[in-house]
């Protein structure tokens, strides 16, 4: 009889970030709230503050790269970003 594994390789990450305050994220060359660089997937931004209140150190609350889908955004208050709210790479 052949062994059946039950385990299968993930493909897919999760990451949740919910009921949090994000601001003034960056030097004085400026950073984002969030920043999506790679190939995560299954992202849920729920209920944040993601602000810039000083300076314009953070560019824009979410920064998307070519390579990252984009996260599921619910119920986010974003203000403040000099770029916007959400800027995708181009």
């Amino acid at each position: 009889m052949k062994a059946i594994s039950l385990l299968s390789p993930v493909k897919k990450s999760t990451i949740l970030s919910i009921n949090n305050v994000v601001e003034n994220n960056g030097s004085k060359n400026g950073g984002y709230g969030f920043s999506f660089n790679g190939k995560a997937m299954d992202v849920l931004l729920d209920d944040n503050i993601i602000r810039d209140n000083k300076n314009g150190t953070q560019k824009a609350a979410i920064y998307i790269s070519k390579n990252s889908s984009s996260p599921k955004e619910i119920n986010n208050k974003m203000s403040g970003h000099k770029l916007g709210n959400i800027v995708y790479e181009k």
